[in-house]
């Protein structure tokens, strides 16, 4: 069965997730359709038995982050193939490649593979810097060749990615960007850009920490450099993730 059509859907509040993604359809060489689901809008996609589609996701915890799930009820799938793309930050993947199977199952997609890339860690991109590299790139390169002869075989058999029910627990994390006084102008920007709505829109100083996922996306949108992680915060997280991110983790194919 011939590929009707590549859909490359993605969730990517600091970069490092889409640029994964692009190097997957690059690799393709299919013409892929690309679909930003970091910010909420009402854009729908319906696709069918020949097309293929591609979910991209960065993982918080272990976890897919929460706003996926709402994004994903925009795009519908009609026994539709689809590969899975956890993005990590040298860390580990854990539950998040079943969670996003389960997610993509209850929107009419079967999982036909899946796999496991580094990128910039969102919180301290010094863990995965320059991640993917040449060696990454390669492997995905591999990645694309196997998930298209696959997804023109007459009946791809569908996989279960790695994971556990129930998933690993993730409350978040104490990480929250701080808004730097007289830098910030209350444009609005990060407001509009924040994935989780956790911005006030009318008093961009105010922001509901209960809401914030700690994606930074305010941070790498702010054009005045007003939104940074404290100091001591900084530190902190950064000993933390010392512990739990040092050493070359590699990619993992599923199929």
């Amino acid at each position: 069965m011939r590929v009707n059509t590549v859909s490359i859907f993605y969730f990517s509040p600091t970069g490092g997730t889409e640029h994964v993604a692009g190097l997957i359809g690059a690799a393709l060489g299919r013409g892929a359709a690309y679909y930003d689901m970091t910010v909420k809008d009402e854009h729908s996609v319906a696709l069918g038995e020949e097309d293929l589609a591609i979910l991209c996701v960065p993982v918080y915890g272990g976890r897919v982050p929460a706003p996926v799930e709402e994004r994903l009820t925009r795009f519908s799938g009609t026994r539709t193939n689809a590969a899975l793309v956890a993005v990590f930050g040298n860390r580990a993947v854990d539950d998040a490649l079943l969670e996003l199977r389960d997610m993509a199952a209850r929107h009419g997609f079967r999982t036909i593979a899946a796999a496991e890339f580094v990128a910039p860690h969102s919180v301290d991109p010094s863990f995965g810097a320059g991640r993917p590299d040449a060696q990454d790139q390669r492997v995905i390169a591999e990645f694309a060749e196997r998930l298209l002869a696959k997804a023109e075989q007459d009946a791809p058999a569908e996989i279960t990615p790695p994971g556990k029910r129930p998933y690993v627990k993730y409350d978040g994390i104490p990480v929250k960007p701080a808004v730097a006084g007289t830098r910030c102008i209350r444009c609005g920007i990060c407001a509009a850009e924040c994935p989780a709505g956790a911005i006030d829109l009318i008093n961009p100083k105010l922001t509901d920490k209960s809401v914030c996922i700690s994606c930074m996306r305010c941070i790498h949108a702010c054009t005045q450099g007003a939104r940074h992680i404290p100091a001591a915060m900084k530190t902190l997280a950064g000993l933390s993730l010392k512990k739990l991110c040092s050493g070359r983790k590699e990619p993992k194919l599923y199929f």
